[in-house]
């Protein structure tokens, strides 16, 4: 058989195990099959070597608003994480945790080549990320304490840095916040110099910051034992289990899809273990631990007929929700493929075209934009408009279907649907998308 032939079987094989670890298409709730049994390959905590880095307070930078604006976060998940590592055997020496002013660029650098340079050819690294980041073609940048518009750390550098120092075989990166997609592209290049990489961030080609940064609650969930990821109650969490309790919570509350990369390592990697008590539930029950329900909240277990339930935000409250008929399971609203519709962003809508849809998420193009403002959306962002048309005028702030009668150098003459002929008028070039 052709050597050819045989190569680009075993891409696609590749390629098909890459983006089906977790069917995405399916219920959002319980009904995930775990089609992976545990792997021998387990996650030692004694040889993690680790960088986390983090915010206690938000700090907006002078070039987007004028002055320094300090927000303080109410529940610091970044350092529940780090605390997570270390009482699962984390040497406390091996790792560092920088928050705020301590993650200076000279700082972040120094730290990361010193523990590199300490790791053994056994040893994991886990690299945490929580901050603005940005991912273009021309800047590929993540920002520090003091960083400005000309000042952060390039991409190049964490690469560079894991090529030249680090001497172990497994990299794990996790990363929470705006443009936390560009850690995506850090494990690709890593994964070509031969290392195991799994990368896991808060965003996947969206342009809206996350909300309350409650992804890096997924993690605690996981890496602190919690029953909740343990899907199938072996007592064990996997890679497989931590994908889908990140990609459930980030959905659910953030309204976003998580980005996800990994080469050389078996969905059923052992990430962490369950060292909490799982409450017993009746098969009668319609809600099972873990599952989330109308409202945003996340059934935690349940006493005589109550359920009790966790809403994660910022400001963490607990409450037992009474059961009754009115607890449902959330629906997704969904717009079909190939249907123009409106998508919320900055305060403003914009038509879109849906390219593609996945479970509750839908890749949409910016009409007049190129495709690297592609972006995976929920419904909660997405406006169905009256009229289908390959044509919208700005007026006033909003977008309306119209149709154009004839055009000169520089503007057109349009007629808009559903409007009689003495709303027809010209219009500047620039306020129209046209989409293809």
């Amino acid at each position: 058989m052709n050597t050819k032939f045989l190569r680009n079987i075993f891409v696609f094989l590749i390629i098909f195990v890459q983006f089906n670890l977790i069917d995405f298409s399916h219920s959002y709730n319980r009904n995930l099959t775990i089609r992976t049994r545990p792997s021998s390959i387990k996650l030692n905590f004694k040889n993690v070597f680790g960088l986390f880095t983090g915010i206690e307070h938000f700090k907006y930078r002078p070039n987007v608003n004028p002055g320094v604006l300090y927000y303080r976060r109410r529940r610091n998940q970044d350092k529940k994480l780090f605390n997570a590592f270390l009482k699962s055997g984390m040497n406390r020496y091996n790792a560092v945790h920088l928050i705020d002013k301590q993650a200076t660029i000279p700082n972040f650098k120094g730290h990361l080549i010193r523990l590199l340079k300490k790791t053994n050819g056994n040893s994991t690294f886990v690299f945490y990320y929580a901050g603005y980041s940005l991912n273009t073609k021309k800047r590929k940048i993540f920002t520090c304490w003091e960083s400005i518009r000309n000042k952060a750390v390039h991409a190049d550098f964490l690469i560079n840095a894991f090529r030249r120092y680090y001497k172990g075989r497994k990299i794990i990166l996790f990363a929470d916040g705006h443009g936390s997609d560009l850690f995506l592209y850090v494990a690709r290049k890593l994964a070509l110099t031969g290392k195991s990489v799994i990368a896991l961030t808060s965003i996947d080609k969206s342009k809206i910051e996350t909300k309350n940064w409650i992804f890096t609650s997924a993690l605690v969930n996981v890496f602190s034992g919690s029953y909740l990821p343990d899907v199938n109650a072996d007592g064990i969490i996997t890679l497989q289990e931590l994908l889908y309790e990140a990609y459930r919570v980030n959905m659910h509350y953030n309204q976003q899809r998580v980005g996800f990369y990994k080469s050389r390592i078996p969905a059923g990697f052992v990430v962490s273990k369950v060292r909490t008590r799982r409450p017993r539930f009746s098969g009668r029950l319609k809600f099972k631990p873990g599952d989330f329900i109308t409202g945003g909240h996340r059934i935690t277990g349940h006493s005589r007929n109550y359920y009790i339930t966790s809403l994660e935000s910022e400001f963490k409250t607990k409450k037992s929700f009474k059961l009754d008929y009115k607890a449902k399971f959330p629906k997704f609203k969904k717009f079909r493929p190939g249907l123009i519709i409106q998508v919320l962003y900055h305060h403003e809508y914009f038509p879109v075209k849906v390219l593609k849809v996945v479970g509750p998420f839908h890749l949409v193009k910016y009409g007049g934009w190129s495709d690297k403002w592609n972006e995976w959306v929920m419904h909660k962002r997405l406006l169905k408009v009256k009229y289908q048309a390959k044509v919208y005028a700005k007026y006033m702030g909003k977008y309306y279907a119209a149709k154009i009668l004839k055009e000169d150098k520089t503007r057109y003459y349009i007629t808009y649907f559903g409007y009689d002929s003495s709303w027809n008028h010209w219009i500047a070039k620039n306020r129209l998308v046209i989409f293809k």
